[in-house]
């Protein structure tokens, strides 16, 4: 826990995100993050009126 508490302490400079979104974008993902009945059941947003639906929960990065 205290590492993780640490954790926030972590200055990344520009340089460190570009690195890191570089070698993310080399990642190939295969299948689905999970079964189609559980995405259902976590999509809070139809119940709102605005569903997630298709976006898998990705959610872009800021840039720099």
């Amino acid at each position: 826990m205290e590492e993780n508490r640490d954790a926030v302490k972590v200055e990344l400079t520009k340089e460190d995100m570009n690195e890191l979104e570089s070698e993310f974008a080399k990642v190939e993902v295969y299948g689905a993050r999970a079964p189609e009945t559980l995405m259902e059941a976590h999509d809070t947003g139809v119940n709102f009126g605005n569903s997630s639906k298709g976006t898998q929960g990705k959610t872009p990065l800021p840039k720099n």
